[in-house]
Order: C-alpha cells, then structure tokens, then sequence
C-alpha cells in the first residue's frame, strides 16, 4: 500500500552531473535493506526510518526492491503528477507488515500496463535517452513482459545508456528465454558459448530457438553437431539444421551444407548439391563459397 504527497519546501536538493538541481523523495519505511533503481543522484540515505532517494528532475519512474517481495514499481503518473520536478521534496509512505505495489491504472490488467510500459520505452530507446527507456522496460519486465526482458538483455549486452555487462545480459536473456522468446533464447546461447564458454548449455538453448525456426540458431546448432560442442558429435544432425537454416536463406549454413555434400559427411556425397549451395552463397555475397563456384571443376 503506497501513498504519497509532495512538499515545496523550498530547500535545494543534490546536483545531477550536469549541475541540475534534483528532485528528493522520502520513503518512509522502518526497515532497512530497500534497494532503489531509476534516474538516481548518489547513493539513497536512511536516517531516522526514512529514505532520502535524489531522482534526476524530470524522473518520471523508479523502482523500490522489498526484501523477499515483488520489486516496487513507482510511476509519478499514477499519482497525477507527470514527472518529478526539481527543488520539491515528494514523500511516498510505505505501509509496514504487507507487501507494498505500486498503483496501475485502475482499467488496465498488468499485461496491458507492461504493453503500454513497453511500447513507451522503444519510443525512448529510438531517441536514445537509455535511461529512460531502461526504466520503462524494467517496470514492463517485471510484469513478466519478455519482449521487455529481451530488451534490457540487448542493451546491456551491447552497453546502451549502461555499462557493457554480460552477466547482466543472460539473466534477462534467461527470464526471457524461459517464457519462449525465440530471439532470446538464440542469444542467451550465444552468451553462454562466447562469454561463459558453456557449450552445453550454448547447445541447450540453440536448440529450443532452433525448434522455433530460428535460423541463426539452427546454423550454430548444426556447427555445434559437426564439431561436438557441447553435444555428442553427429554428423546427420549437423547437415539436417544446416539444411533448415540453409533454406530460410543463411548464407554460413548454405556453405557450411555445401562443403557436407562435396564430403559426403552426414549426407550422401552429391557435388551438384555441393555446387548447388556454394552458388546460392554466393549470391549472397559469400566470398569463400564464390571461390569455390569460380575455381570449380568443368566435368
């Protein structure tokens, strides 16, 4: 249960580091431990059962992380305030002895509020204001939302608005993953394989990805059977993927299936086949499959 009010009181609080005077909201709550995310200047404060939380003005989020509770989501919407202004100490109440969850539109289910939550952070995220769009895809992730989940494992992947981190990346890759989201589950697997040298776990995942039709993920399950990473070594597996992805078009795959028929390995030994896959390639701009059409026997 949440309340809150705002207070002018006229005071200056903390400096952004762009020298812009913040915004102070005090949560009060007898207990220690809260964690707080969002557009945050330094470290929050606790004295005298009550957090000093400095938000950045124009804040239009943050989250409150309970102890063995639901993470908080506090939108200054929900509470008619659009964003949170500078040089005004807000205070939000947070009741002791139950969970605390923050107020959603009363005609929304949580599954639309993620949707709206998400939809606004791809606005902030094609405008490149990171921070914004982290804290909207946070509150949608959190609702269980894995089109979000999927976007916050990309941006810290790739260290948009954030510092570059991996470890950070798989988990919201596997809370993504875990609900079938077909391009995290490919990713989750690249992580595993490049950054934490699974390849157990890397063929795992490429695997649910690739039964979705995933074609980068067929591709790499393919080289994972051709050189037994991570699984028993096969041949016939590794030419049945290949060929999937190779028919949706993925030029490695198609070379990849190509050199299997030139050698005859998991497949019957067919150099039309061969030459078949290294043209098409080709046409993709593969420079080693045009090698191979260019400098071809004329039998």
């Amino acid at each position: 249960m949440t309340t809150v009010t705002f207070i002018r009181d006229g005071r200056l609080p903390k400096i952004d580091g762009n020298g812009d005077a913040g915004a102070l909201v005090k949560v009060v709550y007898p207990e220690p431990g809260l964690v707080f995310e969002g557009n945050l200047i330094g470290t929050p404060e606790f004295q005298h059962n009550e957090y000093w939380v400095f938000l950045t003005a124009g804040a239009r989020f943050f989250i409150i992380k309970v102890p063995n509770s639901k993470p908080i989501n506090i939108s200054f919407a929900d509470y008619n305030l659009r964003r949170a202004q500078a040089k005004t100490t807000y205070v939000l109440r947070l009741q002791e002895g139950r969970q605390a969850s923050a107020k959603q539109p009363s005609n929304m289910s949580g599954s639309q509020y993620a949707l709206e939550k998400l939809k606004e952070g791809n606005l902030w995220y094609f405008q490149k204001e990171y921070e914004k769009a982290i804290d909207c895809y946070k509150i949608a992730a959190q609702e269980d939302n894995a089109d979000a989940q999927y976007n916050l494992g990309l941006i810290y992947q790739e260290g948009e608005g954030v510092d570059q981190d991996y470890e950070e990346a798989i988990s919201w890759y596997r809370e993504a993953a875990e609900q079938g989201h077909r391009d995290a589950q490919c990713n989750l697997a690249y992580c595993y394989s490049q950054r934490r040298k699974d390849e157990d776990k890397a063929a795992y995942w490429y695997r649910k990805a690739a039964e979705q039709g995933d074609a980068m993920a067929q591709y790499n399950l393919g080289r994972s059977y051709y050189n037994g990473w991570g699984v028993t070594q096969d041949y016939t597996e590794a030419a049945m993927w290949m060929q999937k992805a190779a028919e949706q078009g993925h030029s490695g795959a198609q070379q990849l299936l190509a050199e299997l028929y030139e050698k005859g390995e998991g497949v019957g030994k067919d150099l039309e086949k061969a030459l078949m896959w290294y043209r098409k390639a080709a046409e993709q701009g593969n420079e080693y499959a045009k090698e191979k059409v260019e400098t071809w026997p004329n039998w």
